[in-house]
């Protein structure tokens, strides 16, 4: 690296604002992107939606005319939605890969010239769920990060011809936004779902046990500055991931199934006698 400038997007909010911050407090300068500009101290704000080749290009140039090479850029913009695969139309599920995915790269591209004449780093933000088997109820946003982390494979091994680290994150829960933002979800997906509204509502009512098993969002924050400054660094970091589901996806993918067919029936059951 030559210089501490780093641009990241999704940093109005969760995991990117964290991250911006830190950032921040450690002397880097960060331009943070998002489509409601981020106002958190120190960091300098820009205007990006990263569905829009337009929007990307404008932002693009925003960073530019303050300085022509980049440390890294750090891919945090990202939506979650939860519902069962047949219940979500494809342009919903088009949606949240354009943002997910397509967004990641349409960045990546735009900024490319910047971050190879600063020797910088590509940090993609993916998921444990990107590495683990799509789970039920969770397959648009499993989709995505399975995506993620096929796009950073190949890009990494590109790129590395070019000079230009790729590194994944794989976070597990963290206390963000988005995490709130999965009971609404949830309920949306219960009222509307054809075959599965009493386990959907079922597993609603257990998302309080599973958000209590979320960390501070300054263990991933210290993760990044580890990703775009260490002079050996892992090509993926799985941080904090949920044991749990990390030992279910150990199971033969048949056993695995029976647990999961067992414990889904189990709360769907319960949650028809409660009414």
């Amino acid at each position: 690296m030559t210089g501490r400038d780093v641009l990241v997007t999704g940093a109005a909010g969760g995991l990117g604002a964290a991250a911006a911050s830190h950032l921040v407090a450690q002397g880097w300068r960060v331009f943070g992107a998002d489509l409601r500009p981020p106002s958190a101290a120190g960091v300098v704000p820009i205007t990006m939606d990263v569905t829009d080749d337009a929007s990307v290009a404008a932002g693009i140039a925003e960073v530019a005319a303050s300085t022509d090479r980049l440390a890294g850029v750090v891919h945090f913009a990202g939506i979650f939605r939860a519902g069962a695969l047949l219940d979500v139309e494809a342009d919903v599920l088009a949606h949240i890969l354009n943002v997910n995915v397509l967004g990641t790269h349409r960045v990546t591209r735009a900024a490319f010239p910047m971050l190879q004449r600063g020797r910088g780093r590509v940090v993609l933000v993916s998921s444990e769920t990107g590495v683990q088997s799509g789970a039920p109820f969770n397959g648009p946003y499993a989709m995505s990060k399975h995506t993620v982390e096929a796009y950073g494979d190949s890009l990494r091994r590109e790129l590395m011809l070019l000079g230009v680290p790729v590194i994944k994150l794989q976070p597990g829960p963290f206390r963000t936004d988005m995490l709130t933002s999965i009971v609404p979800h949830y309920e949306a997906a219960a009222a509307s779902s054809t075959y599965y509204g009493d386990l959907l509502r079922a597993l609603l009512a257990r998302l309080p046990v599973e958000q209590a098993k979320a960390h501070d969002p300054a263990v991933l924050a210290a993760v990044v500055e580890e990703a775009l400054t260490a002079s050996r660094w892992k090509t993926a970091y799985l941080v904090r991931p949920d044991r749990q589901r990390m030992m279910l996806d150990r199971l033969p993918v048949r056993a695995a199934d029976a647990v999961l067919r067992v414990f889904l029936r189990h709360l769907e059951r319960r949650a028809r006698r409660r009414g």
